[in-house]
């Protein structure tokens, strides 16, 4: 009756042990997968900080071009217009 016990007390304390351990290494699961989600929420503000920098580059860059032909279309318009006038 007392081996039987006994083994019933061991059995008990390897499922309490196996329990704590599962427990431990669902808070390592939870822990992993929590900092992954952080990385990847990182990685997307980084791609979207990088996108907008992208972008306003890009409108500098077209800004500047569309400049450039507006002062060669006055310039343009300005030597046809004197060209005119000396004909005239």
């Amino acid at each position: 009756m007392k081996e039987n016990e006994e083994k019933l007390q061991a059995e008990m304390k390897r499922i309490e042990q196996e329990k704590e351990r599962l427990k431990e290494k669902e808070k390592q699961l939870l822990d992993k997968q929590r900092l992954e989600e952080e990385r990847k929420v990182k990685l997307i503000e980084e791609n979207k900080r990088k996108l907008i920098e992208e972008q306003k580059a890009m409108e500098l860059q077209l800004k500047k071009e569309i400049e450039r032909k507006l002062v060669e279309e006055q310039q343009k318009i300005k030597q046809e217009t004197e060209k005119i006038l000396k004909q005239e």
